[in-house]
């Protein structure tokens, strides 16, 4: 019975983590999370509460145990008899004054969970890599499982991060680790509005003059969640899976979001030539979620159109990502009646 099957999730508090604890519960899976302090417990209750009235019943069906990510020793004891481990710890930052630390942490987190579930012999491993970890297309096409990391030049060290955590990975499963990789572009869905991609929905809320052309690729974190849980239980071993079902504009998408809040969309062009001048200053540009931070790299980031192709990972699994426009409906709904609350 799946009710009899742990499942251990890492980095469980984030957005992302806490989406796959609800569709791990929904799932019939016995779930053990970690958590660094009793306050990320607070933020995935805050999740739960988008989706059910009563967030306390999920949040006391799952088994909290506080644990330090890079002992290994201590992580493998909890693993002892865990069905699959699914790997979202990480550091997150875009600060140049961070680049040594989010490298070295990031590299450090995933090689103690991967050398944990190799000692306690855990069947399946999930890990959540990022499209910052892919390789840059070279002529415009769609980037997919193809596009392998071959230059650190123009790349953040989150990206680098990232890349190295992967590379982890690989080596885990080079001594046997059953592990599958998936690379999700910006995740979008409800949760902390003051941080990440929920960021965007109250900026664009509290009114948003400015928009960029870039392109991006964009998938709603059920969908990560989703096919997460559907790959325990698949067969597909040693690979990698871009997870991305639109590529829209920064501007399309700030209208769309506007629309749906019934507020004034972004009028204005925020043009290159514009921002250039401020590399070295650190000027913040919040319209799209990264503050004092700007630098060369970042510049190229926020400027430099990439589409993603996601249609792998849909044919393996047989299924199918939900539409854009459900997707931004939830958000937006979510922020309204969080907002309505208050």
């Amino acid at each position: 019975m799946k009710t009899r099957e742990k499942i251990f999730v890492t980095g469980a508090t984030g957005m992302v983590g806490a989406h796959i604890l609800l569709r791990l519960l929904d799932a019939d899976y016995s779930v053990i999370a970690s958590y660094r302090d009793v306050s990320g417990i607070d933020k995935a209750k805050k999740i739960f509460s988008f989706y059910c009235k009563a967030p306390d019943i999920f949040i006391n069906k799952i088994e909290w145990v506080k644990v330090d990510i890079e002992d290994q020793q201590q992580l493998a004891e909890l693993l002892f008899d865990v069905k699959c481990v699914i790997n979202c710890a990480a550091k997150i930052s875009f600060n140049k004054r961070e680049a040594d630390q989010t490298i070295k942490q990031n590299i450090a987190i995933t090689s103690s969970v991967v050398d944990a579930a190799i000692m306690a012999h855990v069947p399946r491993f999930i890990h959540i890599s990022s499209i910052a970890a892919l390789g840059s297309a070279v002529n415009g096409e769609q980037i997919d499982e193809s596009h392998y990391f071959s230059s650190v030049k123009n790349k953040s060290a989150y990206s680098i991060s990232k890349f190295e955590s992967e590379m982890e990975v690989w080596r885990g499963i080079s001594q046997g680790l059953n592990a599958v990789i998936l690379n999700p572009s910006v995740i979008l869905g409800p949760g902390d509005w003051e941080n990440g991609s929920p960021s965007l929905i109250k900026k664009v809320a509290k009114g948003m003059p400015f928009f960029t052309n870039t392109v991006n690729g964009f998938i709603d974190v059920n969908d990560v969640a989703k096919i997460s849980t559907k790959l325990i239980e698949s067969d597909i071993s040693g690979e990698r899976f871009v997870l991305s079902s639109q590529n829209i504009s920064y501007k399309s998408l700030f209208t769309q979001i506007a629309n749906n809040l019934q507020t004034e969309p972004p009028k204005y062009e925020f043009k290159p030539w514009a921002v250039k001048p401020l590399i070295g200053v650190g000027k913040v540009l919040s319209f799209v979620g990264i503050a004092n931070n700007l630098n060369r790299t970042t510049f190229n980031t926020i400027f430099n159109s990439c589409s993603y192709d996601g249609s792998l990972i849909i044919d393996r699994l047989k299924t199918h990502y939900t539409s854009f426009g459900k997707t931004l409906s939830r958000i937006t709904d979510a922020y309204s009646n969080d907002n309505r609350l208050k």
